[in-house]
């Protein structure tokens, strides 16, 4: 499964947009951390659709902040990050934050694109759990 495709219930859940919780006042955080290798070495940019808020960090660097709810990613709501540069022969930390601090659904979606890469979420064969 991709990285960043959804989550229970996510935007491509069976429930999205419906809140997958049983209580819709829901307060929660959650950390992914991996390491992410793109299979063509250059710029990319991070995308994100999330309710409510998330950060995602590249080798320690915070290269994307969403500070308030997107909107649907399937209505192409999504915040964009600037370029960061990959190297196709090496493994880079990734970690994505994400926070719910208010009721009603909650999703998140990633993805990334470059000038050799087109806009998608990032494939399960160029991410990996953290080795440490």
């Amino acid at each position: 499964m991709p990285f960043g495709s959804g989550y229970a219930g996510g935007p491509t859940g069976p429930n999205y947009p419906a809140n997958p919780f049983p209580n819709a006042s829901q307060t929660f955080s959650v950390i992914w951390r991996g390491q992410i290798k793109p299979k063509y070495s250059g710029a990319y940019t991070f995308y994100c659709s999330v309710d409510d808020r998330a950060w995602i960090f590249v080798d320690g660097q915070q290269v994307l902040h969403v500070p308030s709810w997107t909107g649907p990613a399937g209505n192409g709501a999504y915040r964009a990050s600037g370029s960061v540069n990959l190297n196709a022969d090496y493994w880079h930390d990734f970690e994505v934050r994400m926070q719910n601090t208010v009721h009603g659904g909650d999703h998140l979606r990633v993805q990334w694109a470059s000038n050799q890469t087109p806009r998608e979420d990032i494939p399960g064969d160029c991410f990996r759990l953290r080795e440490n």
